[in-house]
């Protein structure tokens, strides 16, 4: 399995929450606006079928960080950028 690295979701990401709306990519990953942060889900080998990321974002829309819930296949807990 890849790596998953949330930067690399940032430029659609700051795009996004320009808009403000439920969106799926390409009928594989889901991304929800909770306001204070951006929820991202994908499916993974992980045991619950899938990885949930929670995305938090400054008022420019730069990432500041991120969460990894727990029992997804790639990380848990928190990431700072």
């Amino acid at each position: 399995m890849a790596y998953f690295n949330p930067r690399d979701y940032f430029p659609t990401l700051q795009e996004w929450i320009r808009y403000g709306c439920d969106i799926t990519w390409d009928d594989y990953s889901i991304m929800k606006n909770h306001g204070d942060y951006v929820q991202l889900m994908f499916p993974s080998s992980a045991a619950k079928g899938h990885d949930t990321y929670d995305l938090y974002h400054d008022d420019n829309g730069r990432m500041t960080k991120a969460y990894g819930h727990p029992g997804n296949a790639g990380f848990e807990g928190w990431k700072y950028y």
